[in-house]
């Protein structure tokens, strides 16, 4: 009998991003030459070909004014849940997936967990992972399942389409929590959206209290509510993990939509592949675990 390995995932993470899936590898041409030749070098970089920290790849964006700093949007504005009749909770947005594409359960947790969706994650894990992709856009025709929802006007009554959108209007982040004090995003993030307090996890399922958000590190949307800032879409990383090392897969990411998206912001870019975020930061926690053992 073979013995079982310790670990469900006993290789090391690759130079690339092997839960990318189609998203990372597939995309329409860019009308401009030289857009499409950074797509051509991004492609590259996800199947391991050429490293992230290639200056190619920085080179390539620049001459086709991907990164230039006029291409950042104004600071978005939350939308507060206080003026939503309803308190949210994280299956909402997993049953929305479910309902609408069902086939998307299959393959959130790979996209969102990384390499952690060999690790039997639990049932949590799972539904917040497939929440996740409802605020992302899935193969072609690059439509997010949530606003297939909003404008079924049948299956999504005012009250609670307001209340989704103002945790649509969160964009998800790498935050450090301390006990008794106001979350620290780790990547760069406009101060309108940062909590000045305390924040509260949203429930698992309607009808649950809210609970405090325990010190660590965690990847959550964080939007002013009622009494106080709320955590949706949730997850505490299993290691502690930086934002340093992750701004360039993130910034590859967003010069990737620019080629499509030429007025694409930072905090709508979060917005609209916040499953990247989620993915590296758990391929981060993944290699920060693997190397105290």
């Amino acid at each position: 009998m073979q013995p079982l390995p310790e670990q469900a995932w006993p290789e090391p993470p690759q130079p690339w991003d092997p839960y990318a899936g189609d998203l990372g590898l597939w995309g329409p041409p860019a009308e401009e030459p030289l857009a499409q030749r950074y797509l051509e070098l991004y492609g590259r970089c996800m199947r391991g070909e050429l490293a992230a920290s290639d200056e190619s790849l920085v080179q390539a964006a620049a001459a086709a004014g991907l990164c230039a700093p006029a291409l950042a949007a104004p600071d978005p504005r939350l939308a507060p849940l206080d003026r939503a009749p309803l308190l949210p909770c994280d299956q909402w947005a997993a049953d929305l997936v479910e309902d609408l594409l069902p086939e998307v359960g299959l393959v959130a947790p790979g996209r969102v967990l990384g390499p952690f969706a060999d690790e039997r994650p639990s049932a949590r894990s799972r539904l917040v992972a497939a929440g996740v992709l409802a605020f992302c856009p899935h193969r072609a025709p690059q439509v997010r399942p949530v606003d297939r929802w909003y404008r079924d006007r049948r299956a999504s009554p005012v009250d609670e389409r307001a209340t989704l959108r103002a945790v649509d209007r969160a964009p998800p982040m790498l935050w450090s929590v301390v006990d008794g004090a106001a979350p620290v995003p780790e990547l760069p993030l406009p101060v309108r959206l940062r909590p000045p307090g305390p924040v509260q996890l949203l429930p698992w399922r309607c009808g649950e209290p809210t609970t405090p958000l325990r010190p660590g590190s965690w990847v959550a949307r964080l939007l002013p509510g009622p009494g106080g800032w709320l955590a949706a879409m949730a997850l505490r990383l299993p290691a502690p993990v930086h934002g340093p090392r992750l701004l360039r897969r993130m910034e590859l990411e967003l010069w990737r939509q620019r080629a499509w998206q030429p007025g694409l912001g930072w905090p709508s870019f979060l917005r609209l592949r916040g499953e990247v975020l989620y993915r590296c930061c758990h391929e981060r926690a993944w290699s920060a675990r693997e190397e105290e053992r």
